[in-house]
């Protein structure tokens, strides 16, 4: 054999193991792309976090929502419903209230971007506004159904009574 097909046959082995490393390479960025899409699928599905998630991240931009949320942090006090349905450009009915105070209730109550200052008035939590006081809160309780005791026994009445006079007509 020549030299020159010794080179030649050095370059055809280099090249296919250089076929290999390409097919071996592919093959791990392939597991790699799936093992990272796995995990981005897994954060989807955990709840979210409060602290993780900034406000605008979690409302829709343009929605009503939203405006509510750039209506109080331009007003930077908290505002009553009609105040908010005003801003809003709709009727201060009572379905609309009701809607309005619906939604923004349940961020409230999952303790997100909003909370509740007072009886219809909402604020941001991302301003520290205060949330109601707890003295404006109904009692622990209320509002549920409680079982009636059964009446005392009366003592026994006499009869007859000794001073009928004394008794006003």
């Amino acid at each position: 054999m020549g030299l020159r097909e010794d080179l030649m046959r050095r370059i055809e082995r280099k090249q296919a193991e250089l076929n290999l490393s390409e097919l071996e390479w592919e093959r791990r960025k392939a597991g790699a792309e799936a093992y990272i899409q796995a995990l981005q699928e897994t954060i989807k599905a955990l709840p979210r976090d409060a602290s993780d998630v900034k406000p605008e991240h979690i409302l829709r931009a343009g929605g009503a929502l939203a405006r509510v949320r750039d209506l109080i942090l331009s007003k930077r006090r908290p505002q009553h419903v009609d105040e908010i349905l005003q801003a809003l450009a709709k009727p201060t009915d009572k379905k609309s209230r009701a809607s309005i105070t619906s939604a923004i209730g349940m961020y409230v109550r999952r303790g997100e971007i909003f909370v509740r200052t007072a009886p219809n008035t909402f604020g941001l939590i991302e301003l520290n506004h205060a949330p109601d006081r707890e003295e404006n809160l109904p009692p622990p309780g209320f509002g549920q159904t409680v079982e009636a005791a059964p009446p005392e026994p009366e003592d026994e009445i006499p009869l007859a009574m000794d001073d009928d006079d004394e008794v006003p007509f």
